[in-house]
C-alpha cells in the first residue's frame, strides 16, 4: 500500500488531517505507522498504525476509524539525536 504525505486524511466522519510522515520498523523496514496533523493551525500530530488505512490515492487517505477514536491514539514526539565529537 502506497501512503502519500501530504495527503488530506479522512475518518468516518469527515476530514481530520493531513500526512507529515512515516514511521517504519526498523529491523523489517516495513511502514508502522502514519503521522497525522490534525489541521494547519495546530502543532498536534498524532501516530496512526497502518492497520486504520483502508484506501489510499495519491492526494487522499482514509481511515476506518471516526474523529473520536482518533483522539484516543497517541501523540507523534519527534526525537532527534545528536552525537557529539570531542
Amino acid at each position: 500500500m502506497d501512503l502519500p504525505l501530504n495527503a488530506k486524511v479522512y475518518c468516518l466522519d469527515g476530514l481530520c488531517g493531513q500526512s507529515k510522515e512515516l514511521v517504519m520498523d526498523r529491523n523489517t523496514e516495513e511502514v508502522t505507522h502514519l503521522v497525522l496533523k490534525r489541521n494547519h493551525f495546530s502543532q498536534d500530530e498524532i501516530l496512526v498504525p497502518v492497520e486504520l488505512v483502508v484506501e489510499t490515492t495519491p492526494h487522499l487517505i482514509r481511515l476506518r476509524c471516526t474523529k473520536d477514536k482518533l483522539a484516543e491514539l497517541e501523540p507523534f514526539l519527534k526525537t532527534e539525536v545528536v552525537e557529539r565529537t570531542i
